[in-house]
């Protein structure tokens, strides 16, 4: 981060250089946390890039508001990247992982399985074959186990109710037995 900065300050510096700078400020200060600072880098780098270190741009753009739990503004970014001039099936299927990655964060888990599936029907390289099914594989085991605490709990609800129901109706009898016991006296 330090030597990018000074970079930067060269008065005879090439286009080439500062952007090269540029890029390395800018994940330096993702790697370290500063995802505010990281995130005006890499906007300024989208502005100005004509290649693929564009759509990088982007993809970290899209991991630093992750990383800020901004789930809404990941939506916009990976479409950013997608639609990106310069962009190739590398960063647009690691833009995918990602999106499918917020869905989940925010419990949109049918989106998420949705773009995961159609990630893999495209056959990108396996390494995000891999990927997708590694997140499929997580999520379908978190929807079961969802569905199986939701049918326990529903049966503990149809015990409560039936429990609650039978007191109900014992109560009910011996106000019954009662009342007659009390016609009996009279």
């Amino acid at each position: 981060l330090t030597e990018a900065n000074k970079v930067l300050t060269i008065e005879k510096i090439t286009p080439q250089q500062a952007s090269e700078a540029r890029d390395i400020k800018a994940k330096s200060l993702f790697e370290t946390g500063r995802f505010d600072d990281a995130l005006l880098e890499f906007k300024a780098i989208t502005k100005t890039a004509k290649n693929v270190t564009g759509a990088e741009a982007y993809y970290y753009i899209g991991k630093a508001q992750f990383n800020k739990r901004d789930y809404k503004e990941v939506e916009k970014t990976v479409a950013k990247l997608i639609g990106y001039e310069y962009s190739n099936d590398d960063w647009n299927n690691k833009g995918m992982l990602l999106l499918a990655d917020a869905y989940m964060a925010k419990g949109d888990d049918a989106d998420a399985q949705v773009i995961l599936e159609s990630l893999i029907e495209n056959k990108p390289k396996q390494e995000y074959i891999d990927e997708a099914n590694k997140r499929l594989t997580e999520l379908r085991a978190k929807l079961q186990a969802a569905e199986a605490a939701r049918l326990e709990a529903g049966n503990k609800e149809m015990k409560v109710e039936f429990n609650n129901q039978g007191k109900q109706e014992e109560d009910l009898f011996d106000k019954m037995y009662d009342d007659l016991e009390k016609q009996k006296q009279a």
